[in-house]
């Protein structure tokens, strides 16, 4: 009876085991001053990052407005054992992809990444003629079985 009732066990627990992956999307919107409109959030690209690859920097290009969008996910194991872990967003307009995170004029987030994490988000504007864009990233974790 005790190995059955072990068995079931370690199948309940196999079962509930997820892989982490956090899911990254760039979104963006815009008020129009002439006009005195503005738009709803609009997709403009996503991208996957693994907890085990550390880092990852992309560019997106917005189609419409022809803007070049660094955008970079970081999660940065404590150097002390103990210490809390950090997950951290960076979305910047000029520089290379590689080096949003130290691109003078970038918007950045970071906060504690443990077993209750489950989004974060930054913003940052920029002015292409009348209209003023907001480009936000957004990551959260999502669970493949």
């Amino acid at each position: 009876m005790k190995q059955v009732l072990v068995i079931c066990c370690l199948f309940v627990a196999g079962g509930s085991v997820y892989a982490q992956s956090v899911k990254c999307r760039l979104v963006s919107s815009y008020v129009d001053r002439e006009a005195k409109m503005s738009s709803s959030r609009h997709r403009v690209g996503e991208f996957l990052f693994k907890i085990e690859e550390g880092s990852a920097t992309k560019r997106i290009r917005h189609e419409e407005t022809g803007v070049n969008v660094s955008v970079g996910v970081e999660y940065d194991k404590s150097f002390f054992e103990g210490e809390p872990k950090t997950i951290r967003l960076a979305i910047a307009f000029a520089g290379k992809p590689e080096d949003v995170f130290d691109e003078v004029g970038r918007a950045e987030a970071e906060t504690i990444y443990d077993r209750h994490w489950r989004w974060l988000s930054v913003s940052k504007d920029i002015e292409v003629g009348s209209r003023v864009y907001t480009y936000s990233m957004g990551c959260g974790r999502i669970y493949k079985r």
